[in-house]
């Protein structure tokens, strides 16, 4: 019999210049022919909007800004400032101007200051001179990576966090329900602080150890979660190695309950599932008999809710549970499925 699986996803951004619109009018055109030219100044349908692509950011990441929705070749004033409306001297607040094209549209970018300590909350103001504008917000972020990918109790983890303000002291703790004296480091000149951490070795039981990183100046705070006695397998050819492939980077198994293995695999490029229609699976493949071939799999699926590259959701319904005809040792061959199965055999999480 194969065991019960409870599978663990990780996945784990005016003035309206006639001139260039229409010609140069001259000063003997009539009021027919200046009627004619503005009748090609039409805003485009719905209102104006902006997007961005993402919704967090590192300090001196670019920003990538679009605009749609103004009227053609309309001047538009754009600004970033927090929440809140303030806006510090030198960090980048000071408005810009662009024009849109003939559509109505425009792209554009801006960089988060690492110095810019007001707020991690930030709003993207867009205004036409039509007095028209949009909205769009995003925060500034932290990143939390490890030296490995799974530790067991005890072990030592090299902690790598960025984001932070140069030169900022940065305290990085570790909680696996018990209270651990934290660790104070200073950032670098790139913002980046780094610490090793020893893993409790008394608390045994513990299913994963989450590792937090703060500071009080820049306001950041990024955390990550180390699994605990997680067997862990990294893509050896690394992601993406045949061409138009869209793979799998590491897969982990922990089997510390013997009622249970617990699974998480994490993709790569789940921002490109943007079509409405495509969708990105994984699947953990089970030898139940013992003889090399495989009985079942178990697959996960995510996609991007209305083509938003930004967002990653588990598809309903999933994981999918499938028998296979026991004939091939790297793949489930003839698929039957997806069976049915309750809460209690299999449970799930992006």
């Amino acid at each position: 019999m194969m065991k019960s699986t409870r599978y663990i996803g990780t996945l784990i951004l005016v003035i309206a210049l006639l001139a260039g619109a229409a010609g140069v009018f001259g000063v003997l055109a009539g009021p027919a022919a200046l009627q004619r030219r503005l009748s090609r100044i039409v805003r485009p349908d719905g209102d104006p909007a902006i997007r961005i692509d993402k919704r967090g950011y590192l300090a001196g990441d670019t920003i990538k800004i679009s605009g749609t929705g103004f009227s053609p070749f309309e001047s538009v004033m754009l600004r970033v400032a927090h929440t809140g409306g303030t806006v510090e001297t030198g960090m980048g607040h000071e408005p810009w101007f662009i024009s849109a094209d003939a559509d109505g549209a425009f792209k554009t970018t801006w960089s988060l200051n690492a110095n810019d300590t007001a707020g991690v909350d930030l709003v993207l103001e867009a205004i036409g001179s039509s007095g028209l504008g949009a909205q769009a917000s995003f925060v500034r972020r932290g990143r939390m990576t490890t030296d490995r990918l799974s530790y067991r109790s005890g072990d030592r983890a090299r902690i790598t966090a960025d984001g932070f303000r140069p030169n900022e002291l940065v305290t990085i703790e570790v909680n696996d329900g018990h209270s651990h004296a934290p660790i104070t480091t200073l950032s670098d000149k790139n913002g980046r602080a780094t610490a090793e951490l020893e893993l409790p070795a008394d608390n045994l039981d513990a299913g994963s150890f989450v590792v937090t990183a703060v500071s009080a100046d820049s306001q950041i705070v990024v955390s990550i979660t180390i699994p605990a006695n997680f067997f862990t397998v990294i893509d050896q050819q690394g992601s993406n190695d045949q061409p138009g492939q869209k793979d799998l980077t590491r897969l982990g198994r922990d089997n510390t309950d013997p009622n249970y293995y617990n699974l998480y695999w994490s993709w790569d490029e789940t921002a490109a599932l943007t079509s409405n229609v495509n969708t990105g699976d994984a699947c953990a493949l089970f030898d139940s008999d013992g003889d090399g071939n495989i009985n079942f799999a178990i697959c996960g699926e995510v996609y991007n809710p209305g083509g938003d590259a930004t967002q990653v959701a588990q598809t309903a319904g999933s994981p999918y549970v499938y028998s296979c005809s026991d004939n091939k040792n790297d793949r489930c061959t003839n698929p039957t499925g997806p069976l049915s199965f309750t809460s209690a055999d299999l449970q799930s999480g992006v």
